[in-house]
């Protein structure tokens, strides 16, 4: 759908009655959309979550609209839920987490979709599932957002964050703590650990990591000139032992 721009409010819903006055239950936000789109005056109707995404990809900056306008208007419409029920926000988020890029209030808008019908937690999570994919967390503005909505809808999350990569994951841990004990808690269930990767198992805590330093360099190890003579020298990490001989040449055993 093109951005819609400031200007006339054009949109109308069917029943119109139900709908009342646009302008308020927008906020105040005056948006009108290229002919195709529709108007009052070509008899096109759009539907509710037609409005809901048209609002979301308003671009502030170019469109010359101050956001807290736009996140007025996705407010007035989640007060009108008989209009903007359940299956109008699952619909909407639906086409929404397709958008490129997500729009900027994407994440305000799920939160907001989970605290007016609880009931749309598991379509939430395979929404979250999908974000995972699209690795929300190259969008910083986004990431936050996402990291707020698994808070808020944990113990159900749990899922989802354990399909982030082990560097992500370690992120979304150390910039929310509270997160860690009861995933980890989760994550250590029989039947969870076996499907996870042995990386995220390091990130919890479950296993030690194993990986082994980097052998160091012979030239790295204390000068053998500075070892008393027919002295040994062991070293873990370069894994042998020195025999320093007078003449201070180091041999291999």
């Amino acid at each position: 759908m093109p951005s819609p721009r400031a200007g006339h409010l054009a949109p109308s819903l069917r029943p119109k009655a139900a709908w009342g006055s646009g302008a308020q239950c927008l906020g105040g936000l005056g948006i009108h959309f290229f002919n195709h789109c529709g108007s009052p005056q070509n008899g096109h109707s759009l539907d509710p979550s037609e409005i809901l995404i048209a609002i979301h990809v308003i671009d502030p900056e170019k469109e010359g609209i101050p956001l807290k306008k736009v996140i007025d208007a996705c407010a007035a419409c989640f007060e009108q839920r008989t209009i903007f029920t359940q299956q109008v926000l699952a619909k909407t988020l639906n086409q929404l987490v397709e958008q490129i890029p997500l729009p900027l209030l994407f994440m305000r808008t799920v939160m907001q979709a989970i605290g007016a019908f609880p009931a749309l937690v598991d379509f939430v999570m395979d929404v979250m599932s999908r974000l995972v994919s699209k690795q929300i967390w190259k969008y910083p503005k986004l990431w936050v957002g996402f990291l707020k909505c698994a808070i808020l809808t944990k113990p159900q999350s749990y899922g989802v964050l354990l399909q982030l990569p082990a560097p992500q994951l370690e992120n979304a841990l150390s910039k929310n703590p509270v997160l860690k004990a009861p995933l980890v808690e989760h994550a250590n269930q029989p039947n969870v650990r076996s499907t996870l990767p042995r990386s995220t198992l390091v990130v919890l805590g479950l296993v030690e990591d194993q990986q082994q330093p980097a052998p160091q360099s012979p030239r790295n190890l204390p000068l053998l000139a500075n070892l008393p003579c027919s002295a040994l020298y062991v070293s873990e990490d370069w894994r042998c032992v020195i025999y320093a001989e007078r003449r201070h040449r180091a041999t291999k055993l």
